[in-house]
């Protein structure tokens, strides 16, 4: 059940992704759906407009806990198909951020897992205990679940 959970989740972000566009004019800017925090639950999938998954030959990073290893392994995965839709590999890192700095919230990510982020913690109100889902919240595409076992 785990394992299919974690499938569904990539599958709903490789969703996203495939329904993304290529400009064909300038650089390559690729986007998706159309609100600023829009829920994809299981059967009644929606997107999200204006976080651009490769934008001037660049990517969104995908962002793990720094402590969980199999949601790494997660986001790795993630950016492996990502690379095989748009050609470019994302950058994969942990969430661990010097103690006198902050996360950066304008720049456009893909977090995995529970993560040190407010977004997180947004998305994470949004959703009722037992489900999951991916969720834009500002720059950020949010993969979560109340039970950190369903990744």
């Amino acid at each position: 059940m785990k394992n299919f959970l974690a499938l569904l989740l990539v599958f709903a972000t490789l969703f996203t992704l495939s329904a993304c566009r290529t400009s064909g004019t300038g650089g390559d800017e690729t986007g998706v759906g159309d609100e600023t925090l829009t829920e994809m639950e299981t059967g009644n999938p929606q997107a999200a407009d204006g976080i651009p998954v490769v934008a001037d030959g660049k990517t969104v990073n995908i962002v793990y806990p720094m402590d969980d290893f199999n949601i790494k392994t997660l986001a790795n995965n993630v950016a492996n198909k990502i690379e095989t839709l748009t050609g470019i590999k994302p950058t994969v890192k942990d969430d661990w951020v010097a103690i006198d700095k902050e996360q950066d919230s304008s720049t456009y990510e893909i977090l995995i897992g529970r993560v040190d982020y407010s977004e997180y913690k947004t998305a994470m109100q949004s959703l009722h205990y037992g489900e999951a889902g991916v969720l834009a919240v500002g720059n950020k595409i949010c993969v979560l679940s109340t039970k950190e076992s369903d990744l």
